[in-house]
């Protein structure tokens, strides 16, 4: 749990993660990408920092320029001469009651921590104890909040846009409709799109969108049709077997598929050029925990398929971060 301030400045970044070395891999890229899957626009040193890059203005500039740095403060990072040097930082440019340091605590308990940085004892931290994601879920909340102006909530790139639409309005149709007025999502996820048909029937079949990509150097073109279910739909049931609703938009592209290639001039007339080797997608839920069942199990599930995949959201976030990275817009 944090403490909510007023804020009225804008900054580039919503969260710079301070952090030791050593933290890296167990808690400070998987805390980033729990923030990133959420829309944040989050600084890390690790993915941030080059080769020969000088390390004070390269960390220096968006640690001033984050909205909130989440310092996370373990055995290894009380050792450590940069996150009290970041620490210190922040905390000089607090102003007016305005705070800008999100204490969490990894492996160390209060008094512990209290100790090493004595300056923030009497704040609210948050804890890795409960799991990254519920500690993320914690620290969007925050960033979030209206009143602190953070740079995803006065300017939300299209990731944000996006996460905030599946969190709002999960249903297929709304989430396409979203797709439709927000077409750089689809060229994210499709590098080489040439154009997109909404909504295609397929004698009494339909999905939600195909995408065309031209292979000129081969003078043809590949087609991708994509099926979009709920974004709050649970990949398993309660037996832990794949969700009857995954099953059933995937034998729907199946049924598409046998009906494409017993009707294939018809269905040329929906889509031209339309092959029977075509792929497709399934669009469905968010990403579970690499090391879950519902992970294994939608592995297990896809393995039946050669040319069709189930994807979860997440996918679709993924590739608008991939694009707002490439354009230096995070």
């Amino acid at each position: 749990m944090f403490t909510i301030y007023n804020f009225t400045s804008m900054y580039e970044w919503d969260v710079f993660i301070s952090h030791a070395s050593e933290d890296t891999e167990d808690v400070a890229l998987p805390l980033t990408r729990e923030l990133r899957r959420r829309g944040l626009r989050v600084w890390i040193d690790v993915q941030e920092l080059q080769l020969g890059d000088p390390l004070y203005e390269r960390i220096g500039d968006p640690l001033t320029h984050s909205r909130f740095a989440v310092v996370i403060i373990s055995p290894n990072s009380m050792t450590k001469h940069w996150p009290r040097r970041e620490m210190n930082t922040l905390l000089a440019l607090e102003e007016d009651g305005v705070k800008r340091v999100l204490p969490v605590w990894h492996d160390v308990t209060h008094s512990e921590a209290a100790a090493a940085f004595p300056f923030i004892a009497d704040r609210l931290a948050g804890s890795t104890a409960g799991g990254l994601p519920a500690l993320a879920a914690t620290i969007a909340s925050i960033v979030l909040d209206p009143r602190h102006q953070s740079p995803a909530t006065v300017d939300p790139p299209p990731s944000r846009r996006l996460v905030s639409h599946l969190e709002e309005h999960p249903d297929p149709a709304s989430i396409r409709q979203f797709l439709q007025r927000n077409s750089s999502l689809i060229e994210a996820l499709f590098r080489h799109c040439d154009s997109v048909v909404w909504s295609p029937v397929f004698g009494e079949l339909s999905l939600d969108l195909a995408v065309a990509e031209a292979w000129r150097s081969a003078s043809r073109t590949i087609w991708s049709l994509v099926v979009l279910g709920r974004a709050d739909e649970a990949l398993t049931n309660a037996a832990g077997e794949i969700s009857p609703a995954i099953v059933a938009l995937t034998e729907r592209v199946q049924a598409i598929r046998a009906w494409i290639a017993t009707h294939l001039e018809d269905a040329r007339q929906v889509l031209d050029e339309i092959e029977t080797g075509f792929s497709a997608a399934v669009i469905v839920g968010r990403r579970p925990p690499p090391d879950s069942t519902a992970a294994d199990v939608l592995r297990s599930y896809n393995d039946q398929f050669f040319d069709l995949r189930v994807r979860t959201y997440d996918w679709l976030i993924d590739a608008a971060l991939k694009a707002e990275d490439a354009k230096g817009n995070r």
